[in-house]
């Protein structure tokens, strides 16, 4: 909530800089009367130190800046399903690993087969031989 609060300041504080760059007005003076009331000073002491707050998450946060936090009771929801999303993405590699094996497995298998079938293709194709469409069986033409 209090990076939400100094956001909103900071924001503020930029548009007090538009002004002053773009129509040479200053917000915050001319609601206070001038730049050196004290009024206006907090002001510019407060939008100074919301700047520097919301640098320092920025930078603690490695580049990140979240503007709205969850109450204590959704963040250990969220750091519940955080580990259940954890522990679900173990078991899902797990499983893609049982998989991959078994897909292996069935591969070999697959492989083993063709061979086996190939083998009896080649041991029937010794005794046919094929011209044009139909295959002739040999063995009835030999002189042994």
């Amino acid at each position: 909530m209090l990076t939400l609060i100094c956001f909103i300041i900071a924001m503020l504080g930029c548009l007090n800089w538009f002004f002053i760059g773009a129509f040479q007005y200053d917000i915050v003076a001319g609601f206070f009367g001038s730049q050196a009331s004290l009024l206006s000073r907090f002001v510019y002491f407060a939008i100074g130190m919301a700047a520097f707050y919301i640098l320092a998450t920025v930078i603690k946060n490695k580049g990140k800046l979240k503007v709205t936090e969850n109450s204590f009771k959704e963040s250990k929801k969220n750091a519940k399903k955080t580990n259940e999303n954890e522990d679900d993405d173990e078991n899902d590699k797990k499983d893609f690993k049982n998989r991959l094996s078994q897909n292996k497995t069935n591969d070999s298998k697959k492989k083993t087969e063709n061979i086996i079938q190939n083998q009896k293709e080649i041991d029937e194709s010794e005794n046919t031989v094929r011209y044009g469409y139909k295959d002739y069986d040999v063995t009835q033409y030999d002189d042994d």
